[in-house]
């Protein structure tokens, strides 16, 4: 290995563990600075082949577009549900959209946190400025209303 290579490979390192360090709480971060707690790092391969194409499967662009045409949380809850993600998938997915995903987090915190980054902030938008209410027989009576 040469000494551009080692630096090139201790760079890769660095940036997978700093994307661990940022995937904890900041009580967990802190508890560390402190020395109170300490920081595991450890080694996971895929188990089997058909393990490795299943996190493959799920392409987090494709994931994003359809959660972000959801009319509500339960609707994409249920695409989330639909395709069985697993634990770990639902890590991979949420670190490629730069999410937090604090390790004691379960699949259902985990779906909580994709749908709330992905649709939640514009159904709370909806729901702020009235517009869910906003269905036709409401026009409709608006409209009679103005002649």
């Amino acid at each position: 290995m040469s000494m551009d290579d080692s630096i090139d490979f201790s760079i890769s390192l660095l940036r997978l563990v700093a994307k661990e360090l940022q995937s904890l709480t900041p009580e967990q971060r802190q508890a560390i600075a402190e020395g109170t707690a300490k920081l595991k790092l450890t080694v996971e391969t895929a188990s089997t082949k058909k393990e490795v194409a299943a996190i493959a499967s799920v392409k987090t662009d494709e994931l994003r577009l359809r959660l972000e045409e959801c009319k509500s949380r339960d609707e994409a809850r249920s695409i989330l549900q639909e395709l069985k993600l697993s634990k770990k998938e639902l890590q991979r997915i949420s670190r490629e959209l730069e999410l937090p995903v604090p390790r004691d987090d379960d699949s259902e915190r985990l779906m909580d946190r994709l749908i709330e980054s992905i649709i939640g902030f514009r159904l709370r938008s909806i729901a702020i400025q009235g517009k869910a209410d906003d269905t036709p027989q409401v026009k409709e009576s608006n409209k009679n209303e103005s002649i």
